[in-house]
């Protein structure tokens, strides 16, 4: 497990394909990006007179990433989490009938309407790309790879799971949003809230176009409402919702 901690913000991650052979990414510095995101939003309006030994471990802004679906650092009870995904896709290429994507596939996310013609159930799909791997033939394959983002999870007298963003989004926008979410958290953070009520009880910190896709996910409205061929991109912020 990887750790980054600054004054306001404890950063989490697997230790993903250094170590595991589940990684759907191979070796990325997302956490370390992150981490010096996160630093410069920090240090220019940090208030020196509260030191890091002041704030509780439970008051630090929480990010955690999983470079696979286990979700080994517990990305769903983070206050902003995401897990690495890869979006596969059924090729040209001649399927040979082995079966062997079935058989990887944890979800039940592959059927065969038709001998040889694998079709992938998206809606059950986790993204872990175990079917595209174990294909001798290529006739599934990665089209893309990128992340799910988890917001509003937290432990304590009242736990709530974090709420999925639609779609899976680019590395870039990841960090994005990051600074996004945790601008927000260091401009509220004596508030004493917890990260996700401040954004049910202050949307307006959000940035307008954001507002809508972080309320309907807070308020439980989220996971995989969005149309298949949505879940075969990833989300960049110069499409029309992130503008």
């Amino acid at each position: 497990m990887k750790e980054y901690i600054s004054p306001h913000c404890r950063i989490q991650g697997c230790a993903g394909s250094e170590k595991c052979r589940n990684a759907v990414i191979d070796y990325d510095s997302i956490l370390e990006d992150i981490s010096l995101t996160a630093k410069k939003i920090e240090f220019p309006s940090y208030n020196s007179d509260v030191s890091e030994n002041k704030i509780l471990s439970h008051r630090l802004f929480s990010m955690s990433a999983s470079f696979c679906p286990n979700a080994c650092s517990r990305p769903q009870i983070a206050d902003f989490g995401i897990i690495a995904s890869s979006i596969v896709q059924v090729t040209d290429a001649g399927c040979t009938g082995c079966n062997a994507c079935i058989e990887s596939c944890r979800e039940d996310a592959i059927r065969f309407p038709t001998p040889a013609t694998p079709e992938i159930i998206r809606e059950k799909c986790l993204h872990c790309g175990s079917c595209s791997s174990s294909c001798p033939s290529g006739t599934i394959s990665v089209f893309k790879t990128g992340y799910r983002i988890f917001i509003g999870g937290m432990m304590g007298r009242h736990p709530m799971l974090a709420a999925e963003l639609p779609h899976i989004y680019d590395r870039d926008t990841v960090i994005e949003l990051f600074k996004i979410c945790f601008e927000i958290y260091n401009d509220l953070f004596y508030s004493g809230l917890r990260f996700r009520n401040m954004i049910l009880r202050y949307p307006e910190k959000l940035p307008i176009s954001l507002r809508e896709i972080f309320l309907t996910a807070l308020n439980g409205e989220s996971r995989i409402k969005s149309d298949t061929s949505k879940q075969q991109q990833t989300v960049t912020l110069s499409e029309e919702n992130y503008k």
